[in-house]
């Protein structure tokens, strides 16, 4: 929900995952986010509960609790390094077969994600170019295997707006 408010929003949503081996997840994951800094920033907070149905194959786990946090700053125009916005994402505890909402991804593997974290930035080519430069981290675990391991990610993206 985003009222005609722009200063706030509130987000109600879930998953259902289907899997085969008679495996499944439900998962709720609310969300808020508020304007401050005359509206120069915006957070996020949401929690993720996920549901696992059959924990037997889902590596023995039934319930999993994630916390994500999202700060976004957009800068004034002239500002020294002519930065757009920055952005920085984090997550602790543990998700398992997660559906990312933002993201609009879905988290298949039955591996445990251990948290994550990330930080973007944006700048503003013209009038209607961005060039976006983002690195990111996100830890796992199996647990069939005990092998913990790690994602590293660096995206560059420019985007033409006509």
């Amino acid at each position: 929900f985003s009222p005609f408010d722009p200063t706030w929003s509130l987000e109600v949503a879930g998953a259902y995952s289907d899997y085969y081996g008679n495996l499944s997840a439900r998962q709720f994951s609310p969300a808020i986010g508020m304007a401050f800094n005359e509206k120069s920033d915006w957070v996020s907070l949401r929690p993720t509960l996920i549901d696992v149905v059959n924990p037997v194959v889902g590596q023995k786990m039934d319930d999993t609790v994630a916390f994500d946090i999202k700060w976004s700053h957009w800068f004034d125009p002239d500002n020294f390094l002519r930065l757009n916005s920055l952005k920085v994402n984090g997550m602790v505890g543990e998700k398992i077969l997660n559906v990312d909402l933002d993201g609009a991804s879905v988290y298949n593997l039955a591996d445990t994600q251990k948290g994550s974290a990330s930080m973007g930035l944006e700048w503003r080519v013209g009038t209607h170019a961005n060039i976006l430069l983002l690195g990111g981290y996100e830890a796992y675990e199996d647990k069939t295997i005990s092998d913990k391991y790690d994602s590293r990610s660096l995206f560059l993206s420019y985007s033409y707006n006509w």
